[in-house]
């Protein structure tokens, strides 16, 4: 007989709260082998939820990512850019991203990198609930850490969807002055293109622009 498991599809929840609802760890277990659950990870569980997008799986992956980081943690990085749909140059990162908003107390874990933040920069907003830094901030951090393509990738697309201007996305850097990857940062924000249309144009472009083949972009 197939249990029945009284949770939201494609919500997290815990082995705990599983117990708590009245399901056995047999009865996960089964229920796992079965294609009935999803274990997200060691300790979670969703239901699965077809034709799910990105964002909602992104969306669960935050859940539990701040429910396993700090109290003042807010998802940042690679994960704050699934949450707002900025387009990401690699695989999705194994590891969700999550930031504290002192310049100390950041530490790896197998599924959690925290950053840390020098006191009063941290730009915060909401998606889904979800605390999440902002736009600026995301396409900053991108770029700080992974990149100029990454930046310019996520800058072309919050230019194009109006969700960021070159002045906000400045401002921003501003805030990181003396940290590492500003000057990246900078560069790959001045290259960016709002007439770029895809994440596939916008790699070529920096490609181009590595052999010296493309003309500055229109400021």
């Amino acid at each position: 007989m197939t249990p029945q498991i009284p949770f939201i599809p494609g919500q997290p929840f815990t082995t705990a709260e599983a117990i708590r609802a009245g399901l056995s760890h047999r009865t996960l277990a089964a229920a796992t082998a079965a294609g009935q659950l999803v274990k997200s990870r060691h300790g979670w569980f969703h239901l699965p939820a077809p034709g799910e997008s990105g964002i909602q799986a992104a969306v669960r992956a935050s859940k539990i990512a701040l429910a396993e980081g700090p109290a003042d943690a807010v998802i940042s990085h690679h994960t704050a850019a699934e949450l707002h749909g900025l387009p990401l140059v690699r695989a999705r990162a194994n590891r969700a991203h999550l930031t504290v908003d002192r310049p100390t107390g950041g530490r790896n874990a197998a599924h959690v990198q925290i950053h840390t933040s020098p006191a009063n920069s941290l730009s915060i907003t909401e998606v889904e609930g979800i605390p999440v830094t902002s736009i600026d901030r995301t396409i900053v951090d991108l770029a700080r850490s992974a990149g100029f393509d990454a930046g310019v990738c996520a800058a072309d697309h919050a230019l194009r969807s109006e969700l960021a201007t070159r002045r906000s996305l400045m401002d921003e850097l501003e805030l990181h002055r003396g940290r590492t990857g500003v000057a990246i940062a900078r560069d790959a924000i001045n290259f960016a293109d709002p007439l770029a249309e895809s994440p596939g144009e916008s790699l070529s472009r920096c490609v181009m622009r590595s052999l010296g083949t493309i003309p500055i972009p229109r400021l």
